[in-house]
């Protein structure tokens, strides 16, 4: 602890992690040209929700990757996890690869991945356990695209809970 007389830090040191700077918050998420080629990481992402985390995952053969998670239980799309990217236009191509971390609860699932741009479905895609699914996602003339995930309706069973791990996320 300091002396009585020392001056405060908690207020007076300048624009801390939560101040209000001259842009807004969302601003600064929008992404620019220069993230071209650069790997995304989870603060690339527009208010992802605290579902989210970034982390290292064992999926399939694959050993220590990293990547962005969260768990995933609902079979409904209405219920989906999801991460948006404002892109402003400036990207012609989203390239990402999702798995089931190994450590799942439930190993009999298949994830349901959507990704949109503005708005409209640009592809879906099913991820069952131990598999790992590319994707290469045209987004020229795209301002905001979502990766949506949820449990695969169309599976007989499903159900359960499941650990949803998206990495490699690049713009070109």
């Amino acid at each position: 602890m300091g002396s009585a007389n020392a001056p405060s830090t908690d207020s007076d040191s300048g624009p801390g992690p939560n101040s209000d700077s001259s842009s807004t918050p969302a601003e600064s998420h929008v992404l620019t040209p220069e993230k071209k080629g650069q790997a995304l990481t989870l603060a690339d992402f527009f208010n992802p929700s605290s579902s989210w985390s970034e982390s290292r995952y064992n999926l399939a053969d694959k050993q220590d990757i990293s990547g962005i998670s969260a768990g995933i239980s609902s079979c409904s799309d209405s219920s989906a996890e999801t991460l948006e990217l404002r892109l402003a236009n400036n990207f012609s191509n989203l390239t990402f690869s999702v798995g089931q971390a190994n450590d799942s609860i439930n190993s009999n699932q298949s994830l349901s991945v959507r990704v949109t741009g503005n708005n409209k479905q640009l592809d879906v895609q099913s991820v069952p356990f131990n598999e790992i699914q590319k994707f290469d996602v045209p987004v020229a003339g795209v301002n905001a695209t979502t990766i949506e995930v949820h449990l695969d309706s169309d599976a007989p069973d499903c159900g359960g809970s499941v650990k949803a791990v998206i990495y490699d996320i690049e713009l070109s």
